[in-house]
């Protein structure tokens, strides 16, 4: 009966570390993701399907923008998108304040750390967790008898 008791014990020390690391996990998955209504699309790197999120922006147009990328480099400004086939200055109007190019010429990309902060203390969370956990185990672990 100890050693079942012990093998629970187990099972369950085990259960909770993959439930905190899960959790820990997907937090660092969306913390670099901005969900806001009002974040920018970069068209230098954004895919067609988020492409087409934008208004008067279909599947093809879409495309075209990523192929036109592929073919010619990045985009300087978003006034260049009047260079893609299908984009005039009425289309370019409607999108011009929900897209970007990136960063600022000098302008560097945040680190990852900066930018994940919740899931470094999601973490931080989970690995004490942990260590409370075990050490409560310890204590009411019983010697096996052979």
């Amino acid at each position: 009966m100890k050693g079942f008791q012990q093998c629970t014990q187990s099972y369950m020390a085990t259960g909770m570390l993959a439930l905190m690391l899960l959790i820990g996990f997907s937090g660092m998955a969306f913390a670099g993701e901005d969900t806001t209504s009002d974040a920018l699309i970069n068209v230098n790197t954004a895919t067609a399907k988020q492409l087409e999120k934008l208004p008067g922006i279909g599947k093809e147009l879409a495309k075209r923008i990523v192929s036109y990328r592929t073919s010619n480099g990045p985009f300087n400004s978003v006034r260049e998108l009047v260079k893609v086939r299908g984009i005039g200055k009425e289309t370019l109007a409607k999108i011009e304040d929900l897209v970007s190019t990136g960063p600022s010429a000098g302008e560097s990309m945040p680190d990852a750390g900066e930018s994940m902060p919740d899931a470094k203390e999601s973490m931080s969370d989970a690995k004490e967790s942990m260590s409370d956990a075990k050490e409560s185990m310890s204590d009411t672990r019983e010697p096996v008898s052979e």
